[in-house]
């Protein structure tokens, strides 16, 4: 019989079948503890059971109001909250088995909030307040073989409310399952398994610390078998005393051992055995271990000597909740999403994870940095008065590091980011050090605690960074990194030897997580930073009633779907990087590989290269390199006709070889591009003016240019051109505007909020920009292929005059020409074509297949993309602007009947972006807009390098053709 099914014949699921009843308010009492009880007319329900899912209550969102109205309630003289309301009442009959006599017997209840009670048989077993972590209690004295009655009564509120207050509802019930589990009278109550690497990380000694029960009346002399696998590696005696606990600590060298780290997560099977002195078997225990070794020095993270950093995100447990759906958010699959996309890490954030999310990442190798379940509302200040809050704390600080201390996985405890109100961390941590040894700690207190082994930022900018790799003391520093009204200033002697990360390096809200690339070029240049987590990684849910509301958006929404900027994340965030040179024709490739484990002999490098986006070359190169990490260069020549006024294009892309445990044979997990010759694409269709002459109209409103294929109406008041009929009618929905302003996005929301310089918001002042331009002259120009309109225009927030020139072809296409220099920054520069015609297709040559901008366009491949428009724009939760696509040469969307093409002019690209509005299609064709940013939740701008900043020329020129020629579809 193996360890799971030893471990399945003394455990019993209960969590089905319970009968239950929610009180909102009541002053008795309920008898619900006496086996004759009525309770026929209780719901029978299954747990996990939240109550607010099944109509009992609403979920609350404002935490902070919450916890001021308990504070209200609350015992002043005692400091406990306790009062007969909202409460849940369950009962269940369960039977004990026979063989379970004489042997001791414990329940597991796996996450509550916010307090429960146990009772047997109408003998009360314990109380504990609620958490997130395991609660066990005792039920050997209570129980007997047979029937018995097992009552729990819970409570949506208690003193565990106030240490509860992280960013997500406030819920109530059980939230994880229930078993019942029997152990014998002499047993393994609990081990810890650790292990420590000599100086060149080679042997390892691994450490056993093994606490043994003995609940009989005789003292017993025992002995402790230490096995990996089949192996017995040493045995130890000892003696324990009569009903009392005895620690037995063994160490054992191992050779070689195989280190576990993200890159290949190698678990041994560590098994404990305790027997009687005729070797019979009392109990034993199996651990899944991964031998890896945790340090700092010189201001660096190491695993197994190796510094590292972390590119993750943070998770909490409860991503989505749905009336029948509470413990299955541990998905399997988004690790291995994760795990495709150079995620290395996660933050169990807000409350501990379900074990089996450990157990995953253990499997998988991602490194988890384990938040302990402490969250106390900034906006209290400071605890009620009277009840022990550090004893209260620390219990649960216990409770959750004593449950998951032995996953390989997490490598840093983490005492909080929302905490303060007067808790003594310093005490949290000095237990922490105690106990274990092979994990730093760190915490981010709202009182401006720099506490822990490894200092906590977050929502750092670029320049932050930049100042604490460098060893630059930081004024203001909680007010910069943190939305609190903190001033405290940062210190070098505060963190020159400590590693430092961002437990929130980024805050996802709509379109948002710019300047992602800048972050990960810091952590590579400076030592002390250890990178950061991305919050969050799901969209976090509720599903209640047929509706869904989302509280906290994520890189991955509810199904698992990846949003556009999860693409940025994986290309930053890739290990292999390659640089390229060029020597006549031969092109040499500089790799750096920083992967630990795996080499380039683990990879397929596949070169590509493409003309105008048309692959015309490729190969597979096999490196048999098997030193990990390190660089290497490789030189080819590359047998290709290269054209006059083509763009070549190389793509290396490195593929894995076989199949790994979260990815196929053949995956690709990093890339990188590269213009080859110094090429640009050239527009070739400007040659084209071939058609009948054009004639011209002028009045003094308007400017009416047309043959027999086409006619132009242009408003000379405006510039505007109103009216374009290619001999179906006019297929403008609209006059074609400027652009200035864009549709707000959530991050620009959030700025304005939260900015004082922005509340004249900059987004509103260009948009009225379009009110109050005037066209200072017009002068139209006929030549024997086509018609030129000049325009020069005043804008309020420009130098005058702007130009905007129309050069209309004898084929009926259009040049577009655009110069500005505005006196104040521009959220956007470009044009707005407003089309009364269907669309199904799009096809472009640029960044893509997803949406992308200017701060968040590195992990978009520059190609020729074809999506049906209706899979081209993101539906964010909010309305706001989407769809952008950069480095764009040309754009065509078609239907089988009629079609639009836009193509760059000259060495500057566009941006665009297009949509189906009901009966009309929008086009925007820009010379850009600015970055999205979204890296700090206050007032952190976009880099100027993402900007249209004042005092600077703008200016582009397009193709447009509106032809309607059919495409084959």
């Amino acid at each position: 019989m193996d360890f799971s099914e030893k471990r399945e014949r003394w455990t019993i699921n209960i969590c089905s079948g319970w009968k239950s009843k929610y009180i909102e308010k009541h002053s008795n009492e309920y008898n619900y503890l006496d086996y004759e009880f009525d309770d026929s007319d209780w719901d029978v329900i299954d747990i996990p059971f939240v109550w607010q899912m099944e109509g009992h209550g609403s979920p609350e969102k404002n935490y902070e109001n919450v916890i001021k109205n308990l504070n209200r309630k609350i015992d002043r003289t005692t400091g406990i909250f306790d009062k007969p309301v909202h409460t849940g009442y369950y009962r269940k009959t369960i039977e004990i088995p026979s063989s379970w006599e004489g042997r001791k017997a414990f329940l597991k209840v796996g996450g509550v909030k916010s307090s429960i009670e146990v009772w047997v048989n109408g003998e009360k077993v314990g109380y504990s307040l609620g958490t997130m972590g395991d609660l066990y209690f005792d039920m050997t004295k209570f129980v007997k073989p047979g029937k018995n009655l097992l009552a729990l009564k819970v409570q949506r509120f208690s003193n565990a409310s106030f240490l509860d207050c992280s960013m997500d509802w406030f819920l109530s019930g059980i939230f994880r399952s229930i078993e019942l589990h029997s152990e014998p009278e002499i047993f393994i109550k609990d081990l810890f398994v650790r292990s420590t690497f000599d100086d060149d990380y080679e042997d390892a000694r691994l450490c056993v610390e093994t606490w043994v029960e003995n609940s009989t009346e005789k003292n017993r002399d025992l002995k402790l078998e230490l096995r990996i696998g089949n192996r017995v590696l040493m045995t130890a005696g000892f003696v324990v005393n009569k009903d009392s606990e005895e620690k037995v600590y063994i160490c054992k060298l191992i050779e070689k051992p195989i280190k576990w780290n993200d890159e290949n997560p190698y678990l041994y099977d560590v098994d404990i055995v305790l027997k009687d002195n005729d070797d019979s078997v009392l109990s034993e225990r199996r651990i899944k271990h991964g031998f890896r070794q945790v340090e700092i020095r010189k201001s660096q993270f190491l695993v197994n000597g190796t510094p590292i950093i972390f590119k993750g995100v943070n998770r909490t447990d409860l991503e989505s909740i749905s009336n029948d759906d509470v413990d299955k958010n541990i998905r399997e699959d988004d690790i291995k999403l994760l795990k495709r996309n150079n995620i290395n890490a996660v933050l169990a954030c807000d409350f501990p994870s379900d074990p089996a999310f450990y157990d995953l990442c253990d499997k998988y190798g991602i490194y988890v940095v384990a938040e302990l379940g402490i969250n106390t509302s900034q906006s209290l200040k400071k605890l009620p008065e009277g009840f022990d809050w550090n004893r209260a704390a620390l219990n649960r600080v216990t409770n959750t590091v004593k449950r998951d201390k032995n996953h390989p996985s997490i490598v840093m405890w983490y005492l909080g980011k929302d905490t303060g109100c007067g808790l003594n961390y310093l005490m949290m941590k000095d237990y922490l050090d105690d106990f274990d040894d092979s994990r730093p700690v760190s915490y981010i207190g709202s009182t401006g605690s720099i506490g822990g082994d490894v200092l906590c930022t977050q929502y750092p900018t670029i320049e932050i960074e930049q100042k604490i790799g460098t060893l630059k003391s930081i004024k203001n520093f909680f007010k910069d990194t943190k939305a609190i009204n903190e001033s405290k200033s940062l210190k070098i002697s505060d963190y020159i030897k400590k590693p430092v990360f961002s437990s929130k390096l980024s805050f996802i809200e709509g379109n948002c997580l710019g300047n992602m690339y800048e972050h990960m070029e810091n952590y590579k240049k400076y030592n002390n930073l250890c990178g950061g987590f991305i919050s969050d990684m799901k969209d976090i849910g509720i599903y209640r009633n047929g509706n869904q509301n989302i509280e906290r958006e994520g890189l991955i929404d509810i199904e698992g779907t990846p949003k556009p900027m999860f693409y940025e994340i994986k290309k930053v965030f890739q290990n292999i990087d390659t640089f390229k040179r060029e020597d006549g024709d031969s092109i040499i490739l500089e790799i750096e590989n920083r992967y630990k484990h795996f080499t380039f002999d683990d990879f397929v490098l596949n070169i590509s290269i493409a003309e105008n986006g048309n692959k015309i070359y490729e190969r597979d190169v096999i490196m048999e390199l098997k030193a990990e990490g390190g660089k290497t260069i490789f030189e080819f020549t590359p047998e290709i006709e290269k054209v006059e006024d083509c763009e070549y294009i190389l793509t290396v892309s490195w593929m894995l070889k076989k199949d790994v445990d979260w990815a196929p044979q053949g995956f690709e997990l990093a890339w990188d591009q590269f213009v080859l010759y110094d090429s640009m694409y050239a527009c070739k269709a400007v040659e084209d003016t071939e058609g009948e002459p054009l004639t011209v109209l002028e009045t003094g409103e308007f400017i009416s240019i047309k043959n027999s294929e086409c006619s132009i109406i242009i408003n000379k008041k405006t510039g505007n051109i109103k009216n374009i009929n290619m001999g179906n009618g006019n297929i403008l929905y609209k006059e074609i505007l400027h652009r200035f302003d864009r549709d707000a996005t959530d991050v620009d929301k959030r700025k304005d909020k939260n900015t004082f310089r922005n509340i004249l918001n900059r987004n509103d002042q260009w948009e009225n920009v379009l009110k109050k331009k005037k066209v200072l002259n017009t002068i139209t120009e006929k030549y024997a292929d086509k018609v030129v309109v000049y325009f020069e225009i005043e804008y309020p927030l420009a130098k005058s005059p702007s130009f905007l020139s129309y050069e209309i072809r004898n084929n009926c296409d259009f040049l577009i020409h655009n110069e500005i220099e505005p006196t104040k920054e521009m959220p956007r520069f470009g044009m707005q074509f407003e089309l009364a015609e269907q669309l199904d297709f799009v096809r472009y040559y640029g960044k893509g297949p997803h949406e992308n901008y200017i701060d968040r366009n590195k992990g978009a491949k520059t190609g020729i993309h074809e999506l049906q428009l209706r899979d081209f724009n993101y539906d964010y939760l909010n309305e706001q602007e989407r769809g952008n696509r950069t480095d764009v040469r040309w754009m065509k969307s078609y239907s089988d009947i009629n079609s639009i093409e836009v193509e760059a002019i000259g060495e500057r690209k566009f941006d665009f972006s297009i949509e189906q509005r009901e009966e009309k299609t929008v086009l925007n064709v820009d010379y850009g807009q600015k970055g999205v940013g979204g890296d700090a939740v206050t007032d952190a701008e976009i880099l100027d390098k993402y900007k249209l900043n004042k005092n600077a020329e703008y200016k582009y020129t397009f193709r447009i053709s509106f032809k309607g020629e059919p495409y084959e579809v």
